[in-house]
Formats: C-alpha cells, sequence, structure tokens
C-alpha cells in the first residue's frame, strides 16, 4: 500500500461513512483494517480514539 496509493483511495472515498469507506479502502489494498486504521492514525486523519469504534463495529459483524 502506497502513500500515494493509499491517499488517492482514501480521497475518492469522501462521500462514503467512515466505516464503509475503512472497508473498501481495506478491500482494495487487501489488507486488515487495523492496518488502515494505523496509517490513519499515522496521517493524523484520526487519533487513538478510533479503536473504540473499531471494537463496536467489529462486534457487530461487520467486519
Amino acid at each position: 500500500m502506497t502513500e500515494e496509493g493509499f491517499d488517492r483511495e482514501w480521497q475518492e472515498t469522501a462521500g462514503l461513512a467512515f466505516p464503509d469507506r475503512v472497508m473498501k479502502v481495506k478491500r482494495i489494498f487487501r489488507v486488515s483494517y487495523k492496518t488502515l486504521l494505523f496509517r490513519l492514525i499515522e496521517k493524523g486523519v484520526v487519533n487513538n480514539s478510533v479503536w473504540r469504534g473499531s471494537v463496536q463495529f467489529q462486534n457487530s459483524g461487520q467486519t
């Protein structure tokens, strides 16, 4: 997952809800959602509180 590729795909999914965006970009690059969340934290798009939401999403069975 190159920096440029990630940035491009993240921008192209701008109209989607956050969980949908994560899942779509995850599928494109064939990485885990955790890898994607780490990348978003590194880039300053989200902060560490995103992990609380990911646990709730994971427990919903949609991962």
